[in-house]
């Protein structure tokens, strides 16, 4: 960055500071620096220990944007390397001028485009594949960026993502230097060397040696730990009823190097002993899983993925996943930081949001409800010994919210090929649905859930952000580049008027329940409620999930603008 900043000797100092702030413009960054000079004199490190808010966050970026710089140069050098050139100041100052641009390190085609022009001169297979493993490895760095810039209070997850950051940083300045200089050596030359950064590109990052003690002691919020350790934690894995025989992961945070095996007993419960902040993951593909729902018999191929707390008790369901882009939501952090803890890794808040989303946000605010464990006294067993009525309304929601996203990934899945990576789509899936119900009604899923036209907008921007992600597209078949948005439309409304449907029908019992949760004395018969909801959980999640990919994969081969009518009327079924 230094080299784009530098200026005549008769520069004035006003001038030095824009010319640095520009550099760090270009690449994204935020600009605020130390001693009132922009980023002259700022260094990242510094800042990041500054205390000040606003400068963590800024060093946050400049990190990520140095990461993208040195891999850059790093290709550069290699590609060089490769035709025999002599690598020299001058050369890496010229290469600097022409690359160190956000619209260029960010899109893979511009950037092979400017390591092949004629300044360069490097152009050749191995510079299109270096060009897009680059980009697809510093993915997690460009949001992460984008995320910093936004924040107006430190995320709890900051020691995570500067592991993140290091992480990518090494793996393009060693590992895709490597990669590249295999490619040019190749007769003929192949990207063969460039193929991991697509296939398995969360195991090369995870991998990557870095010095994780250096990173976790560099800021200034430190990883937080339980004043009191648990000695266990008691946890269920909940679609309609619990998910019985999936295996599990667990992954301590923030370096996510000290993991366990998991697996649900035939009620959906697991354990952890001693828990303290991980990442847990239950997925269907993991060996020997199953997923099977012990009240409806579905298996729920739709993987779990989130981040909780050192917890005795935690429920995990489809409504839960909403907490991982929620934590890095600028507004949620705002909106809890004053409340919360200033150094919990996995804010317990983020359960509170994610169930606001639904109208459940009372419940938890006056004390009846916990939603990380689903306890409390709003969920306490009633009198009569039968189903507490906002166990069912939560129940019924997530019955919604599961059969939502099975149906979106398998529509995605079905038009975009099989060999885009499942846990991306379904990640995909997660922001989508976030973001859509966000924009709809930020308290009311259920505006999202039950309405076409909601729906419909749900898929655009899940499609869009899966086609637009070079860590899932880079080096795929891309099936939706015959398809028109007349098209696409037409198959998305096709969808969505059968998904609204089927949610609306589970909605009424839900609005039933919801009411029945607020006065004590209601007599409705819930079990009735639960029955009626799982009824159409196994319809939603099975018969009609395995139609919407068979008509994806179908459209997907002969795509129109004919309206569709293959899908079965699960209404009346």
């Amino acid at each position: 960055m230094a080299t784009l900043g530098q200026g005549s000797a008769a520069a004035t100092i006003a001038s030095l500071q824009a010319k640095y702030d520009t550099a760090y413009q270009n690449m994204g960054a935020k600009v605020v620096g130390q001693y009132t000079q922009g980023m002259l004199n700022s260094d990242p490190l510094r800042m990041l220990t500054s205390g000040n808010v606003s400068q963590v966050t800024a060093a946050v970026t400049v990190l990520a944007a140095n990461a993208q710089a040195l891999g850059a140069l790093t290709i550069a050098r290699a590609l060089a390397e490769c035709k025999g050139t002599l690598v020299s100041n001058e050369l890496y100052a010229k290469w600097a001028a022409e690359l160190l641009k956000a619209s260029v390190l960010e899109n893979a085609l511009a950037l092979a485009e400017v390591l092949s022009s004629n300044n360069s001169c490097l152009n050749g297979v191995c510079a299109t594949g270096a060009a897009k493993a680059f980009v697809s490895i510093t993915t997690s760095v460009v949001s992460l960026k984008a995320a910093y810039k936004s924040y107006t209070t430190v995320p709890p997850s900051l020691q995570e993502d500067l592991l993140t950051i290091t992480r990518a940083a090494r793996v393009v300045q060693s590992d895709l230097y490597n990669s590249t200089k295999l490619c040019c050596s190749s007769t003929p030359q192949s990207t063969a060397p460039f193929t991991q950064y697509t296939s398995n590109l969360g195991g090369v990052l995870s991998s990557a040696p870095v010095n994780q003690t250096a990173v976790l002691e560099t800021g200034s919020y430190p990883a937080a730990t339980p004043s009191t350790s648990i000695p266990v934690m008691a946890g269920r894995l909940l679609n309609s009823a619990g998910v019985k025989n999936c295996v599990g992961k667990y992954a301590e945070l923030p370096a996510q190097q000290v993991t366990h095996d998991l697996v649900t007993d035939s009620t959906g419960a697991f354990s952890v002993v001693g828990p303290v902040a991980a990442a847990y993951t239950f997925k269907k593909s993991y060996p020997s899983s199953t997923c099977d729902d012990a009240l409806t018999n579905v298996t729920v191929t739709f993987p779990f993925s989130l981040r909780m707390p050192a917890a005795a008790d935690a429920a995990v369901t489809a409504i839960s996943l909403l907490t991982v882009p929620a934590s890095s939501d600028a507004s949620v952090l705002a909106a809890y930081a004053a409340s919360a803890p200033s150094q919990q890794l996995v804010p317990a808040y983020l359960w509170q949001h994610a169930y606001s989303m639904y109208g459940y946000g009372s419940f938890a605010s006056n004390g009846e409800a916990n939603f990380l464990s689903l306890g409390g006294a709003a969920f306490s067993k009633r009198t009569d010994g039968k189903t507490p009525a906002l166990l069912v309304a939560v129940l019924g929601s997530n019955t919604q919210t599961m059969s939502t996203f099975v149906s979106t990934q398998n529509l995605m899945m079905g038009l975009l090929g099989n060999t885009y990576g499942t846990d991306a789509v379904a990640q995909a899936v997660v922001a989508g649905a976030y973001r859509t119900f966000k924009m709809v009604d930020a308290t009311n899923a259920s505006e999202t859930l039950t309405a076409s036209a909601n729906l419909v907008s749900l898929y655009s921007t899940t499609y869009a952000a899966i086609t637009s992600d070079p860590a899932v597209t880079t080096g795929r078949h891309l099936l939706q580049s015959t398809m028109t948005s007349a098209q696409l439309q037409n198959i998305f409304g096709a969808v969505a008027n059968v998904v609204s449907s089927t949610n609306q029908q589970v909605q009424q019992v839900v609005n039933t329940a919801t009411v029945a949760a607020a006065d004590p004395s209601s007599t409705v018969d819930t079990s009735n409620l639960m029955v009626s909801v799982s009824k159409m959980a196994a319809v939603q999640q099975q018969s009609l999930a395995s139609d919407i990919s068979t008509l994806a994969t179908d459209f997907a081969t002969n795509p129109t603008t004919a309206p569709i009518t293959t899908l079965q009327d699960v209404s009346s079924t």
